[in-house]
C-alpha cells in the first residue's frame, strides 16, 4: 500500500498550481526541433570491454581564475554562467550547432523538500553575429528561469513531450547529453561520476580566488587525445571570451598555438622547389661547345642569296 500511497501522492503534488506552471514553462522551452549534441568526432577504437569512466583535469591558470571572479563579482551563479556559455561555444564552434541545451544540476539555495527532480535542460538558440556578451545574458535567463521551475521532474517531463509529439530526437538528447556542474551551487550528484549515465561531464570547484575543473568522459565514446584538446579549448575560450566580451562567438578564439601554426603554416605550405632547368641562354651554349660547325639556321641576303650559319658563328655574333 505504501508505493501506491507514494504515487498517489506524487500526481497530486505534479497536479498542484504551482507544479502546472512548471511544467508549462519547460513544455514551451524545450518544445519543438531538439537535437541532441554528439561531440564525439574523434572515437577511440571498438574493444570487446566496456571501459570505466576516465577523469582530466582542466588546467585554469592562475591569473584566468582570478579575471573570471572578478567578472562575476564574487557571485558562483554568475560564474557558473559564464562557464556554461564558454561551453555552448565550444560546441557550438565544434559542430555549428545553434540549438544547444546542456543539462544543469539542481540549484541548491532552491531545492524543496521532496524534491522528485534531477536534472534541468538549459536550452538557448544561438546565432552567429551574437557576442559572447549577448551569449552570457541569454545563458543568465535561461538559467535563472531553469532555477525557478527547477520542481517539475525532468523524467516525468521528457515523458510527457515523447507522448504527446512536442519534442523530436528525444533519445539523442539523452544519449549525447553534456553535464555542467559547479559544486559550490550544485548539490552531489545522486550517482557517482564513474557510475554516471551521462558520457560527458564538466565540472567544477571554486575555493575563494582557485578556480579548478576536470571532465568526465566516456572513453567509448571520446579518445583521451580528444579530450586533451577539449580542456586546453575551453581554457582558451574563457580566456579570450572574458578579454573580448563584445567579440561574436564566431570568432573567439579556442585553438592552441601549435594547433595555430600547424592551421596557418602547416597545411599551407604552397612554397615548393621548381625543379632546375637551365636558361635558353646556358642550353645554347652548351649546343655549341657539342656542335660548333654544324648549321643554325640560314640567311637571306637583299638579292635572296642564302647564308647559312654554324652555332659557332651565331654564338660569335651574339657577343
Amino acid at each position: 500500500m505504501k508505493p501506491m500511497k507514494q504515487k498517489i501522492n506524487q500526481i497530486s503534488i505534479l497536479s498542484s498550481p504551482l507544479y502546472l506552471a512548471q511544467k508549462a514553462y519547460w513544455v514551451n522551452k524545450l518544445s519543438g526541433d531538439t537535437n541532441g549534441i554528439d561531440l564525439s568526432f574523434d572515437p577511440p577504437t571498438e574493444s570487446g570491454d566496456i571501459p570505466s569512466p576516465q577523469h582530466l583535469d582542466i588546467s585554469i591558470p592562475t591569473g584566468l581564475c582570478t579575471r573570471l571572479i572578478k567578472l562575476c563579482k564574487q557571485s558562483d551563479v554568475s560564474l557558473y554562467i559564464l562557464l556554461a556559455s564558454a561551453l555552448k561555444v565550444l560546441i557550438y564552434r565544434y559542430t555549428q550547432a545553434l540549438d544547444i541545451t546542456i543539462i544543469s544540476p539542481l540549484y541548491t539555495a532552491n531545492l524543496t523538500p521532496g524534491n522528485m527532480n534531477r536534472d534541468l535542460y538549459l536550452r538557448d538558440i544561438l546565432t552567429r553575429q551574437m557576442t559572447f556578451k549577448d551569449l552570457i545574458l541569454a545563458m543568465r535567463q535561461t538559467t535563472l528561469d531553469a532555477y525557478r521551475n527547477q520542481d517539475y521532474p525532468s523524467d516525468k517531463l521528457l515523458q510527457y513531450l515523447q507522448n504527446t509529439k512536442k519534442i523530436n530526437h528525444l533519445d539523442a538528447i539523452r544519449d549525447h547529453n553534456i553535464h555542467c556542474r559547479l559544486k559550490s551551487i550544485h548539490p552531489p550528484s545522486p550517482n557517482p561520476e564513474n557510475k554516471s549515465s551521462s558520457p560527458l561531464q564538466f565540472i567544477y570547484s571554486r575555493q575563494d580566488s582557485r578556480l579548478t575543473g576536470h571532465i568526465a568522459y566516456d572513453p567509448a565514446k571520446y579518445s583521451d587525445t580528444y579530450i586533451q584538446h577539449m580542456a586546453a579549448h575551453i581554457v582558451n575560450l574563457l580566456d579570450h571570451g572574458s578579454q573580448h566580451i563584445d567579440t561574436p562567438i564566431a570568432e573567439l578564439d579556442f585553438l592552441t598555438p601549435a594547433e595555430m601554426q600547424t592551421l596557418l603554416e602547416s597545411f599551407n605550405l604552397t612554397r615548393n622547389p621548381l625543379p632546375h632547368h637551365p636558361s635558353i641562354h646556358h642550353r645554347f651554349q652548351a649546343w655549341v661547345q657539342k656542335n660548333p660547325q654544324s648549321v643554325a639556321l640560314v640567311a637571306q641576303d637583299n638579292q635572296g642569296r642564302d647564308w647559312p650559319l654554324t652555332y659557332n658563328q651565331l654564338n660569335r655574333q651574339a657577343d
